[in-house]
Parts: C-alpha cells; structure tokens; sequence
C-alpha cells in the first residue's frame, strides 16, 4: 500500500472512529462507563476483517482519542499522565477486540460478509460481536 493512502485510510478511521465513539458516549447509561449503544466497535473488526494490519493503527488512534475524551468529560484527574495509560490500554482493548474478532470471522468456514444466510448472520453476531467483545471487556 501506498504511504500517502496508508496515512489517508487511518486519519479517515481514526476520525470516524472518534465521531462513533462520541456518539457512544452520548448514548451512555447515567453518564457512566456503561454503554448499550458502542458503533466503534462494528467498524474496526469490519476495517480489520477487510483490510488487515494495515488499519491496525487508525483503529489504535480513533480508540486512544475517544477515550482520552471521554476521560476529560468524566472529570478524571489530568495532574499526572496516569491518564495517558489508561486511554492507551483501553485503546489495546480494541484494537486486540478488532483483530481477534477478525480472526474468528476469516476462520469461520463460508462466511459471507453480504450475510445473505443465517448461517452468515449468526457467525457475523456470535463470533464478531459477542466473544470478540468479551475480549475487549477484559482488558478493560
């Protein structure tokens, strides 16, 4: 891949990334660290399913970006740098939740990404959705 298309691929997915996760923060239970409503998530194990490593980074900076948000608007104590780690093991989660939800998907013998049958639409939601964000949840 091009330097130039790299470098625009991941500032685009970073800043949807972000926009996404603001959106999720919105839509967040009592201002909480709680979310019924997370579209991040969806995009970068699509990104990671179609392109590979080389989103990696862009879904890296979106979650870093997000979180470092979302820890200003919680009123979390920027006096240290403690931040800054917290934010980047949150964005690991992720992007570790991006990456292995795509390795179970490209495992998961016929999936289609057009989910045209069931069996598409259950390994889509089982394996991209749920075990891949208990993953996430973990690290977190």
């Amino acid at each position: 891949m091009k330097p130039l298309k790299f470098l625009y691929h991941n500032i685009l997915l970073s800043l949807t990334y972000t926009f996404l996760g603001l959106l999720g923060i919105y839509f967040a239970l009592n201002s909480g660290n709680v979310n019924v409503f997370w579209p991040p998530s969806g995009l970068a194990i699509a990104c990671a399913y179609l392109f590979g490593p080389y989103v990696y980074p862009g879904i890296f900076i979106g979650s870093l970006l997000v979180n470092s948000i979302g820890l200003y608007l919680s009123n979390f104590n920027f006096g240290d740098f403690s931040w800054i780690a917290l934010s980047s093991l949150l964005a690991l989660g992720a992007l570790t939740q991006s990456i292995f939800g795509s390795i179970l998907l490209h495992r998961c013998r016929d999936f289609k990404t057009k989910l045209e049958t069931a069996g598409d639409v259950i390994c889509f939601f089982v394996l991209g959705g749920l075990v891949s964000s208990l993953l996430s949840a973990s690290v977190a």
